[in-house]
C-alpha cells in the first residue's frame, strides 16, 4: 500500500510555523535532546524510570523533525500496533501536540495513524510485528525509526527494520540535508540484554564481538528518572514507586540496569537458549491447548496489585518421545492494573484473540471473584478455578524445571514477566509476583490439568 498522502480526517488549525510554542523542557531533557542532536551519533537510548518524560521528548523531537523537512517520513514503533495506538497515537501524541504544537494545521488520519503536516512530511504509528504488511511501514523507506519500549522488541527484528533508515530529505532552502536517526525507549532489565550490550557496552551482538570505534560513536545513551520530570507527575506517584519490589524500584524508580539473582527460580540464559525470536514463528505452530491464566488483584485503583493475565500454548511431544511432556510457549502477557472490569475484559480479549481453550484463575484471595468477574463479559467461556495448596516456590519448580531443560519457550519478548521469573527470590519477603503466578497456573494447566472441571455457564 502506498504511504503517501493519507486521507484527511481531523484538522487543526492552518499556521505552518515551525518552531514549538515556548514549552519549558526539564534541565534533564534539554541535556537528552543534545544528545539525540549530535552529529556523530545516529542511534540514541533513553533510558530511565516510568513517567520520566522520555517518549514525550522523542516524539515532540520528530515533530520538529517533520516540520523542518518538507515531504520527510517518521516512524514510531511500538512492539504491538495495539499498544503503539493507545500509548503513543491516543495518548502522547495528542499532548506533545497540545502542549507544543497548538497552532499548527496537521491532519490526522486516526484510523491509519497517520499525522500530516503542512508541508507534506508524515509522521506514522505502528506496530513492529506488522512486518512489510498492514500499511507497508517496514517496507518503506524512513528518515526516523523510534522504537518505543525496545525491550519488548527481539534485537533481529530492530535491526532489520533499521534497513529501511534510508530516505534522502533536504529542508525547505535546500541547505541542509536531513541526518537519518533513530531513537529508542527503555526501562532498563539486565546487563545481559542485548540492548544494554549494544548502546552501553557497544557490543555487536549479531558479530559477537566489541564494535569498531567509527560504529560505536554511532550509539549514545542518556538516563531520565521521574524524580527529573516530578512536575508534571502526581503527588502519589514517586511515593507508589518506593513502595514498589527492591526490583520494579531499580527499573521503574532509579531507571538501573539490574544483575541476575542468584536465588531467583529462573535463569535468563535458559529463557534466552529456548526463546522463539519472532511472534511470527510462533503463530505458524500448531498448539495442542491453549490457556489463559489469571492470578487476580483483590483490589483496584492505582496502589492495588496488578492482576497476572499470561496466554501459555501447548505442543504435545512426538508419540515415541514418552520421556518429554511436551513444549509450552509463553505466548502473551497481558497483566494490568485495573479495575475487575477492566481486567475481566483483558482476559476476554485475550482468549477471543488467541482462540483459547481454558481460562484458570486462582480464588485463594479472590473466591469467585474471577469467574464472576469473567461471566459478566462471557457467560460461554470455560473456566476452572485453582487453589493454592502449596508455596508458590513449590508449585514453580515443576515449571522451574521445563525451562532448565529447554522445554519452556517464551515468544519474542515478554519483559516484566521475564523480570518476575529471573529476580523474585522466594525466600524474600517481597510482594508475591502476579505475572509468574498467572504463568506458573497456565502451564501446570497444560502439563497435565484436566478440562472435566472447566465450568460453562448453565451446563454440568
Amino acid at each position: 500500500m502506498s504511504l503517501g498522502q493519507p486521507q484527511n480526517i481531523q484538522q487543526t488549525t492552518a499556521s505552518t510555523s515551525v518552531a514549538p510554542v515556548q514549552f519549558k523542557l526539564n534541565a534533564k531533557q534539554v541535556e537528552a535532546l543534545r544528545l539525540m542532536t549530535d552529529r556523530k551519533s545516529r542511534h540514541t537510548l533513553l533510558l530511565g524510570g516510568a513517567r520520566s518524560g522520555k517518549t514525550f521528548l522523542i516524539v515532540r523531537s520528530i515533530i520538529i523533525r517533520c516540520l523542518t523537512y518538507p515531504r520527510s517520513r517518521h516512524l514510531s514503533l511500538r512492539f504491538h500496533r495495539t499498544t503503539a495506538e493507545k500509548y503513543l497515537w491516543k495518548q502522547t501524541l495528542r499532548d506533545v501536540i497540545d502542549k507544543c504544537f497548538p497552532d499548527v494545521g496537521f491532519v490526522q488520519n486516526n484510523s491509519r495513524l497517520v499525522l500530516t503536516c503542512p508541508n507534506g512530511s508524515t509522521y506514522w504509528f505502528g506496530g513492529l510485528d506488522e512486518g512489510d504488511k498492514g500499511e507497508g511501514l517496514l517496507g518503506s523507506d524512513w528518515n526516523t525509526m523510534h522504537f518505543d519500549e525496545i525491550s519488548e522488541m527481539p534485537m533481529p527484528m530492530v535491526m532489520q527494520a533499521r534497513t529501511r533508515l534510508s530516505l534522502k530529505t533536504l529542508s525547505a532552502d535546500r541547505k541542509r540535508e536531513c541526518i537519518n536517526r533513530t531513537f529508542a525507549t527503555i526501562n532498563p532489565t539486565f546487563k545481559t540484554s542485548p540492548i544494554y550490550k549494544t548502546y552501553v557496552e557497544k557490543f555487536d551482538v549479531e558479530k559477537n564481538m566489541p564494535m569498531p570505534p567509527e560504529v560505536a560513536e554511532l550509539y549514545n545513551w542518556y538516563r531520565i528518572n521521574p524524580a527529573d520530570n516530578i512536575e508534571n507527575l502526581s503527588a502519589d506517584f514517586l511515593q507508589d514507586l518506593e513502595s514498589q519490589s527492591e526490583a520494579n524500584k531499580r527499573r521503574f524508580l532509579y531507571g538501573e540496569w539490574s544483575e541476575e539473582s542468584k536465588d531467583a527460580l529462573f535463569k535468563m540464559s535458559d529463557i534466552n537458549r529456548a526463546r522463539v525470536p519472532t511472534m511470527q514463528e510462533a503463530k505458524s505452530i500448531r498448539f495442542d491447548k491453549v490457556v489463559i491464566g489469571v492470578d487476580p488483584a483483590v483490589s483496584s485503583g492505582a496502589k492495588a496489585d496488578m492482576t497476572g493475565i499470561v496466554v501459555v500454548g501447548w505442543v504435545r511431544p512426538p508419540y515415541s518421545d514418552r520421556r518429554s511432556s511436551g513444549s509450552y510457549y509463553l505466548l502473551d502477557d497481558r497483566s494490568l492494573r485495573g479495575t475487575p472490569d477492566e481486567w475481566a475484559q483483558a482476559v476476554y480479549d485475550a482468549y477471543t484473540y488467541w482462540k483459547a481453550d481454558l481460562i484458570v484463575g486462582e480464588r485463594n484471595n479472590g473466591g469467585d471473584l474471577v469467574e464472576k468477574n469473567i461471566r459478566s463479559v462471557s457467560r460461554v467461556v470455560p473456566f476452572k478455578s485453582v487453589w493454592a495448596s502449596r508455596g508458590k516456590a513449590i508449585r514453580a519448580q515443576p515449571v522451574v524445571s521445563l525451562c532448565e531443560h529447554g522445554d519452556l519457550h517464551v515468544v519474542a519478548c515478554l519483559p516484566d514477566l521475564e523480570m518476575e521469573m529471573t529476580t523474585w527470590n522466594p525466600e524474600s519477603e517481597e510482594p508475591s509476583p502476579n505475572r509468574l503466578d498467572a504463568m506458573v497456573w497456565a502451564v501446570t494447566e497444560c502439563m497435565g490439568g484436566s478440562f472435566k472441571e472447566a465450568r460453562i455457564w448453565g451446563c454440568v
